[in-house]
């Protein structure tokens, strides 16, 4: 049975973390790795740095923001975040503002991590919706987590 475990948020700086019990110690590690594969890459993307954006995925992975996108190499994925990147600051996007961040351990090599966030404008205001979610699952292969697949809903939609 997973349990929420509030100390971890003491001890690792996550917001939310679950796990089964008996690997307490194990996920202290796994969210302190999938955390830090996640602020790089939300630092990527805020810095238009597509080359470590693509760092931080495992290819092939996909990608579904009202239709399914598959990245089938490291270059597809920064091809693909730079014509993203490049569309959101046509239309006034300057960065992204985290507000929560919570991740889930599967036990094994599988991880998710649901972030809450706001975009905010050239201008400093931020572009409706106020909030807006997405949800990463992220795998590790030989001993490296990445992410492998991005759900962003359309915004006023639920990815809970």
């Amino acid at each position: 049975m997973k349990t929420l475990l509030p100390f971890l948020l003491l001890l690792t700086g996550c917001f939310g973390f679950s796990v089964k019990m008996e690997h307490e110690k194990e996920a202290v590690s796994i969210c302190e790795d999938v955390r830090q594969v996640m602020h790089r890459y939300f630092n990527a993307f805020n810095n238009d740095d597509v080359e470590t954006i693509a760092q931080c995925w495992h290819a092939p992975g996909s990608i579904e923001m009202g239709a399914k996108v598959t990245l089938s190499t490291p270059a597809d994925i920064s091809d693909f975040y730079r014509e993203k990147l490049k569309s959101l600051h046509s239309e006034g996007f300057d960065h992204s503002k985290l507000i929560r961040e919570e991740f889930e351990w599967f036990g094994g090599d599988t991880a998710t991590a649901r972030i809450v966030f706001r975009r905010i404008g050239k201008d400093g205001q931020v572009i409706p919706p106020d909030e807006r979610r997405a949800s990463y699952r992220l795998i590790r292969v030989d001993g490296k987590w990445g992410i492998q697949s991005l759900l962003l809903p359309n915004p006023g939609e639920s990815n809970k």
